[in-house]
């Protein structure tokens, strides 16, 4: 039953991320921002880095929470990352244009996470 209510969590998150520009999560991201949402059943260690100057920010996220960083140009892009714990080094990491909302829908080390752009 959790795996199903997982399934339906994900689905929901992806569906709105596809609804129009950078939706996850009921929430917008800003034109200059890049967000990751934590899409699998487990909390993790998110980093959000708007490049170009940027912010860069690092927190343990939650089912269904979502991190963002603000200040992404046009140029640099953004990155966002994903880790067990913080003093893993293996972790996912994936580029993002500014306005963008990755979802992590399940969590692999050494760069073998699911995500909902790749679905």
């Amino acid at each position: 039953m959790a795996a199903m209510k997982q399934h339906v969590i994900v689905f929901i998150i992806a569906a709105l991320s596809a609804a129009g520009p950078a939706r996850a999560g009921g929430q917008e991201a800003a034109a200059d921002a890049v967000c990751i949402v934590n899409g699998s059943e487990e909390p993790l260690i998110l980093v959000a880095e708007a490049r170009g100057g940027g912010e860069r920010k690092v927190a343990t996220v939650k089912p269904g929470g979502r991190l963002c960083a603000k200040g992404a140009t046009k140029e640099g892009g953004g990155v966002v990352s994903v880790f067990e714990t913080r003093n893993q080094f293996e972790g996912c990491s994936r580029l993002v244009s500014p306005g963008q909302t990755e979802v992590l829908e399940k969590f692999a080390d050494a760069d073998r996470c699911r995500w909902a752009s790749n679905s």
